[in-house]
């Protein structure tokens, strides 16, 4: 799914993408809000928000995956080294 979504919205190396359409807080000549498709990669505030709604939705993620995404990065950071070594 993600790699038919990616293609729609041009390709892109990012992990993480828009599953729907969204806007990017630009308005138009007109005054309405510019919608990106989806497949396009996920903004800093985008990406916060979509892994704190998805850890609290499924109870499963909230016992596994640590409260801030940055802990997440930190753990994965830690067990990347610890592999290599």
């Amino acid at each position: 799914m993600r790699k038919d979504l990616v293609q729609r919205a041009h390709g892109t190396a990012r992990l993480w993408v828009s599953l729907w359409m969204n806007h990017d807080g630009v308005l138009d000549d007109q005054g309405h809000t510019v919608l990106r498709p989806p497949g396009m990669p996920l903004e800093e505030n985008g990406l916060i928000t979509s892994y704190r709604v998805g850890r609290l939705r499924y109870d499963g993620l909230r016992r596994l995956l640590p409260l801030k995404l940055e802990r997440l990065r930190r753990a994965v950071e830690a067990e990347r080294r610890r592999t290599a070594a």
